[in-house]
């Protein structure tokens, strides 16, 4: 996964006997590095002084609750009207309050943007935050889901590699393919309010370079997977957040075959090219951009390796995102009741994370309510799903993994993937179900890199996601939802049943701790428990013969992760309590 945030510089000028205003340091083709780019004078010539221009934007702040762009400026502040706005509607995005963090309401900053929109906080990046102080763009890395920038001069998410950006929103695609020298690009977005706009910067650095644009419009990431994999692209990119919430926004970087790019394959190669404003030269013939519908392809794929001898009935928890579309590939094999299954990139309803109870509580109460085979939620871009039983109890996702496994090693022998988190009955039920289980570390490039080499039939995370070979080695939530629908419709066990003699053990879940040096914690644990079986493969995990524990450190965040499983429920607690103490002494 790698999501960036881009935006223009912002310089804050002080008007006398008027508002705050704010100019724009756009970049350019001719920009002698980034983020010290001129701007142009009346006459388009170029100035290396903001404040020259800074009379044409008296006025204008980023908290105004109208919509307010270069153009309608220009008809205000007739001096704007000589600057070349066809030259900078590219690289332009906006206005921000950069030190005023209540003025808009709700603490949250608006992108008053080119086009005439004004999008939601922070929505000139392509990974969205509330503006702070140090607005400075970042490409994060990490292997694991919503890698995520912030505009507050710090990685959201799991991070390593950054990248500042000041200026062009299209950089990224431009970058993109001179790393590359891709010349098919596979582009998708979810419904998010601003993935539009990306979509529109992304692809002109895209074509540009000389790239051609597939634009597979809304659609979910697995969708995005299937058609570069199918279509033979030299890459793809999916614009979205994944679960993250409504105001975010990502790219998911892909090479061929839907093979993701991280931070050691290409991220930090990508933010090189950007720092250094080493563009190839732009293509002597510029890209096109091409739409299609990939649904129908999809869904007749998916559908493929599935066989229902009763109906099914489920509910699915759209959350208003892309899991209606993913659900395109479901709707003629088994019956839908649906949640909020209006597409609205606000998330009105309730967050798009299934990894949090409370967006699990509707999905619940409605399958708990009435007569129900299952129920699933999908997050914002359908790429992870969690799943309750015909009660409306929630199946954790590890056992959700372990159930898929064991349904299709009935089918095909073969390698099994699971996350170092999962519980001892996951490796346990692919040993019995004569498949061979492999342990790796959280993450979806580390997963799909190890499924390839051992070209494992199917790869499940504790966070949701569901790995198939069928999918090129990607998720595919509707090919899970299916494989739990075809096990109920072809055997005689309600879910519940399905479940209850997999869940074997009693887990923790993740905890994360605060702490000031998780290297040190991580040095006392591998003293104090050096009588357990010690792997390294993720942090650390210790293992005995009736519990076990695995303690990571957050990649950006002063965070310890545990996760913790034993024998007995009081066990458990005993040794979760006890782990606490020393992580948080």
């Amino acid at each position: 996964v790698a999501a960036f945030a881009l935006h223009a510089r912002i310089e804050r000028h002080a008007t006398i006997g008027g508002p705050k205003q704010y100019v724009t340091r756009a970049a350019y083709d001719h920009a002698p590095s980034i983020g010290r780019s001129p701007v142009l004078d009346g006459d388009g010539a170029i100035v290396h002084r903001e404040q020259d221009i800074t009379p044409a934007l008296r006025g204008q702040t980023a908290c105004a609750p109208e919509v307010i762009h270069l153009g309608q400026a220009s008809r205000t502040h007739h001096p704007i009207d000589r600057i070349q706005l066809d030259h900078i509607h590219r690289d332009v995005r906006g206005f921000r309050d950069l030190d005023a963090p209540g003025a808009c309401p709700g603490g949250q900053h608006q992108h008053l943007g080119l086009d005439g929109t004004v999008f939601g906080c922070g929505s000139d990046t392509l990974v969205v935050q509330p503006a702070g102080k140090n607005a400075r763009g970042r490409i994060g890395r990490h292997d694991a889901e919503s890698v995520v920038g912030g505009l507050d001069g710090g990685v959201q998410g799991p991070g390593e590699c950054t990248l500042d950006v000041h200026g062009k929103d299209y950089v990224i695609g431009r970058a993109f393919v001179t790393f590359l020298g891709c010349k098919k690009v596979v582009v998708g977005r979810d419904i998010r309010t601003h993935s539009n706009a990306l979509f529109a910067a992304l692809s002109e650095g895209l074509t540009l370079q000389g790239a051609d644009v597939i634009d597979v419009g809304l659609c979910s990431t697995p969708m995005s997977y299937y058609a570069n994999g199918l279509l033979e692209a030299d890459a793809s990119i999916m614009i979205t957040a994944s679960h993250n919430p409504a105001e975010w926004n990502g790219f998911k970087l892909c090479r061929e075959q839907a093979i993701p790019i991280s931070g050691a394959t290409g991220i930090a190669d990508i933010e090189r090219i950007v720092n250094a404003v080493a563009f190839a030269p732009a293509a002597q013939t510029r890209g096109v951009v091409s739409e299609t519908d990939f649904s129908e392809r999809y869904s007749a794929h998916v559908a493929k390796f599935f066989s229902l001898s009763r109906p099914v009935r489920i509910v699915a928890d759209y959350a208003n995102a892309m899991g209606i579309v993913e659900s395109c590939a479901l709707r003629d094999l088994i019956q839908i009741d649906p949640l909020y299954e209006e597409l609205d990139g606000s998330f009105p309803n309730h967050e798009a994370n299934p990894l949090k109870t409370e967006t699990m509580d509707a999905l619940s109460k409605k399958v708990a309510s009435g007569s129900y085979d299952f129920g699933v939620a999908f997050d914002g871009d359908a790429d992870r799903a969690g799943f309750v039983d015909e009660h409306g109890n929630i199946v954790p996702m590890d056992i959700v993994s372990a159930i898929i496994a064991q349904s299709i090693l009935q089918r095909t022998k073969g390698v099994v993937l699971y996350d170092l988190r999962s519980s001892w009955a996951v490796k346990e039920v692919i040993r019995e179900s004569g498949g061979t289980p492999i342990m790796c570390r959280v993450g979806h490039a580390f997963i799909k890199r190890e499924m390839r080499e051992h070209s494992a039939v199917f790869a499940g995370e504790l966070s949701g996601h569901y790995y198939f070979r069928d999918n090129y080695y990607t998720e595919s939530s509707a090919m899970a939802v299916l494989s739990i629908a075809s096990i109920i419709s072809n055997g005689s066990l309600p879910l519940s049943e399905v479940v209850r003699p997999i869940r074997r053990y009693y887990a923790s879940g993740e905890i994360n701790s605060e702490v000031a040096d998780s290297a040190r914690i991580l040095s006392v644990l591998r003293d104090k428990y050096s009588d357990g079986r010690l792997t390294e493969l993720d942090g650390i995990s210790i293992e005995y013969d009736d519990w076990w524990f695995n303690v990571r450190s957050s990649n950006t965040e002063p965070l310890i992760r545990l996760n913790t499983e034993a024998c007995t429920p009081e066990m458990m607690v005993r040794r979760r309590d006890e782990l606490l103490a020393v992580i948080r002494s």
